[in-house]
């Protein structure tokens, strides 16, 4: 049975935390938190992992009854530019401007390999098997070179900090640590650097200290924290929209998750890197991508759920809300509103919101409601997508992508886009519940309609990502030191001398060994797992490095 008040469907990381104390493996969470966690993401959109984090560790520490050390967001990653001024408003909103922020994956790489790859990347009038040989050598490229191409002491432009930053967290953090030990006294603060505001078109610098730079305040003898990176993997190739071209090896968005994967391959290789977690379409092949493509380096879990949200419950939208929406919309379509409108229904002035193929379409879906709607009513449909060409239709919100048009025929009128966020679990509106509106919320209410709903359609649902991130941290534990005896050395030797060393028995630091998440693949489930899932749902996987204690 699902939430029965408001105050139970957004007091989902109570709960999470409630159930993850009682169980046996809540003593591995509670060890694994207490090391703290070093964040990196990648393809990152509003990061959502950060919000998992967010609100699942002050929820684990009143459950536990510990203080957990802060989450240190080393950087995130995107492209777009919408994403990229809300991950450098978190940054300066959540973090004083210290978590750096990139762009493009390739950024990190050096000027030659870039142009390599774009030269010899695939294009979109390609035939099949041209583009799938493309793909093949940029792989092969990639995974015969990343020795040379990554490094530990590699950088990228940094938005955030206006300046050339460290692209991996670990070696930062433990660069930092070595200085701080070396001096005599504490190490104090680099110079500050002028970071860009994201908040003015015309930007305007203000003055902050990038995290891998900032006053050492941990004994630099403490244990290393679990450092773990997230990624929301590029899906355009594996959706119908994008006629599945990854599928068929032939996806234009292939290099760009080879990077991503060399790169974890080599930070694993390395010992630098614990673990990792994705999310991607349930037509993502995980199988052959990550847990085949990465065995020599991690030991890749995954599950897949589907995407339920409740429907009717996250519609909680205010008149006044609702009538800027509908200014605000029919002001960008260049359309005249009736005279009295905010008395009206919008369905009478819908046609002034909606292109006309829109119209068409909500006829048809009128036509089917009757069979396809809830017990109570319920019924969805996305207005931009044909009767079963696209998101499903009824009782809860579909699927959504980043222009969702999603008319609610219980309330009839459109969703808000900070409906769809709530949906995603991201609490937007606390009204009639116990629990406060998310500092997120604050962030993401500074963009427009079209860029939320872009949010909203790249984003992921929290509470199912943050359940299956806290299951893989509560069921991974530190590989054991290995000593280096002259037997095991002669061993080496031997194997090495052979051509089949193996790495399972190389001596690694004190290190986690460790998962990461994907999304929309057959699904593994434990009973502990089962025990936390509850109506929410989403698509998650776990990989580690290089052994995984399951």
């Amino acid at each position: 049975m699902g939430p029965q008040s408001s105050d139970e469907l957004l007091g989902w990381a109570q709960s999470y935390a409630g159930k993850l104390a009682s169980l046996s493996c809540g003593s591995q969470l509670k060890e694994n938190l207490c090391r703290g966690l070093l964040l990196s993401t990648d393809f990152s959109g509003l990061d959502a992992p950060r919000e998992c984090l967010r609100c699942m560790l002050p929820a684990l520490s009143e459950a536990f009854q510990t203080s957990f050390p802060e989450v240190v967001v080393a950087r995130s990653c995107d492209v777009g530019k919408p994403q990229r001024d809300c991950l450098m408003l978190q940054s300066e909103m959540f973090h004083d401007g210290a978590s750096c922020v990139f762009t493009d994956i390739l950024g990190r790489l050096g000027s030659s390999e870039r142009e390599w790859l774009e030269a010899a990347g695939p294009l979109k009038n390609m035939d099949v098997n041209e583009a799938r040989a493309a793909n093949q050598n940029v792989e092969q490229f990639l995974s015969s070179n990343r020795g040379r191409i990554f490094s530990a002491s590699q950088k990228s432009y940094c938005c955030q900090h206006n300046q050339n930053c460290p692209v991996h967290a670990l070696p930062a953090l433990r660069e930092r640590r070595r200085l701080a030990k070396e001096a005599a006294d504490p190490l104090s603060e680099a110079p500050a650097v002028c970071s860009p505001s994201p908040v003015k078109k015309r930007r305007q610098s203000t003055i902050v200290t990038p995290w891998w730079q900032k006053h050492v305040t941990e004994d630099p003898s403490d244990p290393e924290p679990i450092t773990c990176s997230v990624a929301g993997l590029l899906c355009t190739d594996f959706s119908p929209l994008g006629k599945k071209r990854g599928l068929k090896g032939t996806g234009v968005t292939e290099p760009l998750h080879a990077i991503w994967k060399n790169e974890r391959q080599w930070l694993a290789e390395q010992g630098l890197e614990d673990m990792f977690f994705t999310e991607n379409s349930a037509h993502y092949p995980v199988q052959d991508r990550q847990v085949d493509a990465m065995q020599s380096s991690h030991d890749v879990k995954f599950v897949t759920v589907s995407p339920c949200e409740l429907g009717d419950a996250y519609i909680f939208a205010t008149d006044d809300e609702i009538h800027n929406f509908v200014q605000n919309r029919a002001q960008r379509r260049n359309s005249v509103l009736p005279v009295g409108f905010k008395e009206m229904p919008m369905r009478q002035y819908l046609h002034q919101l909606l292109p006309p193929g829109a119209m068409l379409r909500l006829a048809k879906y009128d036509s089917v409601r009757p069979e396809r709607a809830g017990i109570t009513g319920s019924f969805f449909a996305h207005l931009d997508h044909n009767v079963d060409c696209g998101p499903r239709c009824g009782p809860l919100i579909p699927s959504l992508d980043t222009h969702a048009n999603i008319f609610c025929w219980t309330h009839d009128r459109l969703l808000l886009p900070q409906e769809l966020l709530q949906a995603q679990g991201i609490t937007m509106c606390p009204s009639g519940t116990g629990e406060s509106r998310s500092p997120l919320a604050e962030v993401l209410m500074k963009f427009n309609d079209t860029e939320l709903r872009l949010f909203a359609g790249n984003s992921l649902h929290v509470p199912t990502f943050a359940a299956w991130m806290m299951y893989a941290l509560a069921h991974v534990a530190p590989i054991p030191h290995l000593q280096l005896t002259p037997q095991l050395e002669a061993l080496y030797d031997q194997l090495d001398a052979e051509g089949e060393h193996d790495e399972t028995l190389q001596p690694v630091p004190d290190r986690i060994d460790a998962p990461a998440i994907q999304s929309d693949a057959p699904a593994i489930q434990s009973p502990a797992f089962a025990e936390m899932q509850d109506e929410n749902s989403g698509n998650s996987a776990i990989r580690r490095r290089p052994r995984l204690l399951l």
